[in-house]
């Protein structure tokens, strides 16, 4: 997520939030309750509506981010983001007719959206409309052809249709693209079979076979290491990010600077919250002394050229010039092909 630049004349302070204690046993009262704050104070126009869509999303709820993603169409007709939302929550429950009527409305919107094409391709193919599925496909990676799934899937429907030899083509790509793709290399296997080469559907099926035990070994490790405390308290973050994001465009910058906050109480492992609101209180050149524990902690949590060049800004304002020269060269150190960071060393260098 990328905040607006901020400028300090809109810095006010007209509103507050008291926010309840976050637990993961009530996380998802919590964002209920959230939620509802939120559209209290945000409104009812297509963002605000369409955050709250994609809430109830990850919260499980379909019928109800449905319903609010469909009222966002309304209130706003010419949102490809949010038609195509609204298709990824049809193709999830498997009303294919529908989730098509939404996918075409956005790429109507935005022709650009090459993911978009594939979906709707993958549904048109389940309807039996080979030929719109295969233009759906081919739209997409023109856009997009080194789309490892979007080759993937135009092979698969090729090879259904019986048109093996050019399945491969796609399918090898595909395996390229991806060498981790079991799926892939398992309806590669099939085409090289059916199109008569059976030496390489022999190696083809070999690699699928040592990427199966592989990927059982990695599902099973996944399935050990699962924590739900993480994945309720990303939810909640993401949420709190977006409403940040959302009152910064509104220029109601006490409201996303309180839900910031939270989002630092809520996930105080996560770096992404400490980033903003240090970048927050840096451009609009006050809590200073706060953006310096902000961009430290963000720095030690994801020791990122980024993070480092914005600890080298904050360590600057606060006067920290030896501190500032050393981020700035870690910086540099993770990505010295950047240019920008090159800039500010050299400015940094030049201080007495």
């Amino acid at each position: 997520m990328i905040l607006p630049t901020l400028a300090l004349a809109l810095w006010a302070r007209a509103e507050t939030i008291a926010f309840p204690e976050f637990t993961v046993t009530g996380a998802k009262s919590y964002l209920e309750e959230q939620s509802k704050e939120f559209a209290a104070k945000a409104g009812t126009d297509a963002d605000t509506l369409y955050l709250l869509a994609r809430l109830q999303n990850r919260l499980g709820d379909q019928t109800q981010a449905a319903q609010l993603a469909r009222q966002a169409c309304d209130r706003d007709p010419k949102r490809p983001d949010v038609y195509s939302f609204l298709g990824r929550i049809f193709l999830s429950e498997g009303r294919l007719e529908e989730a098509a009527g939404a996918f075409r409305k956005a790429l109507e919107l935005n022709p650009r959206a090459a993911g978009d094409d594939r979906r709707l391709g993958m549904i048109l193919d389940q309807l039996g409309d080979h030929e719109g599925a295969r233009k759906a496909f081919l739209a997409g990676l023109e856009l997009t052809p080194n789309d490892a799934l979007g080759q993937l899937m135009l092979g698969r429907s090729l090879l259904d249709h019986g048109e093996a030899k050019e399945a491969v083509d796609h399918l090898e790509k595909a395996c390229q693209l991806d060498g981790t793709s079991i799926n892939a290399f398992y309806v590669l296997a099939q085409a090289q079979n059916q199109s008569g080469d059976k030496a390489a559907a022999q190696r083809t099926l070999q690699t699928f076979q040592r990427l199966r035990v592989h990927d059982r070994a990695e599902l099973m490790e996944q399935d050990a290491v699962y924590n739900n405390e993480k994945e309720m308290r990303q939810i909640a973050v993401d949420f709190h990010l977006d409403a940040a994001s959302f009152f910064m465009r509104q220029r109601r910058i006490d409201l996303a600077e309180a839900h910031l906050k939270q989002a630092t109480v809520v996930a105080p492992d996560d770096a992404q919250a400490y980033e903003v609101l240090a970048r927050v209180y840096l451009t609009s050149h006050r809590e200073l002394p706060g953006a310096l524990a902000l961009a430290r902690r963000c720095a030690t949590l994801q020791p990122t050229a980024a993070h480092y060049d914005l600890l080298a800004d904050v360590c600057e304002v606060n006067g920290l010039d030896d501190e500032a020269r050393q981020a700035e060269k870690e910086a540099r150190r993770l990505d010295p092909g950047n240019s920008i960071y090159l800039e500010h060393q050299q400015r940094l260098s030049q201080k007495p």
